[in-house]
């Protein structure tokens, strides 16, 4: 009873353990996704603002005021971004190595396909086409779900071999006790037998039942000497 009692206890503390390290994950999942679809917003909102402002410095009349604008596209420190024409010649761009981007063939390619790209119109049959990648910040944030995942499948995987750990070593214990308890109890007849054993002798019975008695009650006697070791340091004897 003892040992299911703490097989249970122990069993309903690993579900605890469980269930709240999944709803933890569920959470933070939750959190970073609608984080990570804030940032997103925003970064395209930052975008148009920046399309906006490029289209400005382009078709600007002299003498117009551009300070404004050209903040706005040197304050764009985080996300990668390009300029296109209609042929996909490269215009403008920003935050990108740019030798390493034209060396790359499909480079351009896997840029388009990060994000929708924003129509910058200059004129009616005039357009450019702007395309950006997600900055740094959401390229961690999207990795982050990841690594929890991984950080709580390990603490599951730690806590469920700590508990089977736990468990065989409490079984253990309990089993030493048992065994020490029987070699302890095993001691009163063994020495109930051996006084009955001398009374015998001394009665002058057959030798051969003596004898027989006597490996009898050596055999009970080793036994109970083994279960008394049993959980003991083993100790080295030189021969």
């Amino acid at each position: 009873m003892k040992i299911e009692y703490i097989f249970n206890t122990r069993v309903k503390i690993n579900f605890f353990l469980f269930v709240l390290a999944v709803i933890i994950g569920i959470s933070v999942f939750l959190y970073t996704n609608n984080l990570l679809f804030q940032l997103k917003n925003e970064e395209k909102n930052k975008m148009e603002i920046w399309a906006n402002a490029q289209k400005h410095l382009i078709v600007a009349e002299n003498g117009e005021e551009l300070s404004f604008y050209l903040d706005i596209i040197k304050n764009n420190n985080s996300i990668p971004v390009i300029v296109v024409d209609s042929l996909d010649n490269i215009l403008t761009y920003r935050n990108i190595k740019i030798e390493k981007f034209k060396k790359n063939k499909n480079a351009l390619e896997k840029f388009k396909q990060s994000n929708p790209s924003i129509e910058i119109k200059l004129a009616e049959n005039q357009k450019l086409y702007l395309y950006y990648s997600n900055s740094i910040l959401i390229k961690k944030l999207t990795y982050y779900p990841i690594i929890l995942l991984i950080i709580i499948i390990l603490f599951i995987l730690v806590s469920y071999l700590a508990f089977n750990a736990s468990q065989k070593a409490e079984q253990n214990n309990i089993w030493i006790g048992l065994t020490r308890e029987t070699a302890h109890q095993l001691g009163t007849p063994i020495s109930s037998l051996l006084a009955l054993l001398e009374l015998i002798k001394l009665k002058k019975i057959d030798d051969n039942i003596i004898s027989e008695l006597e490996r009898d009650i050596k055999r009970l006697e080793k036994i109970t000497e083994r279960f008394s070791k049993i959980g003991s340091k083993p100790t080295l004897k030189l021969e």
